[in-house]
């Protein structure tokens, strides 16, 4: 019973890391945008093209991530 609880508080550690950093990803834009868009070279709209490819691949993924966990 005791090795069952610690294993489930260690799950819960680590789906609670996990969404924070999935949740903290998206807001991370605001702070490199602009040293990230002249490192890379890219423009005001690729950065747009790929946050919204993270957007939709985050409306995918989200719900069977939340079955999984």
């Amino acid at each position: 019973m005791q090795h069952n609880s610690y294993r489930r508080w260690i799950t819960l550690a680590i789906i609670s890391f996990s969404g924070g950093v999935s949740f903290d990803l998206a807001y991370l834009r605001y702070i490199y945008q602009i040293p990230m868009a002249k490192f890379m070279g890219f423009s005001n709209t690729e950065i747009g093209l790929i946050m919204s490819t993270f957007g939709i691949a985050a409306i995918i993924f989200y719900a069977p991530s939340g079955v999984i966990a």
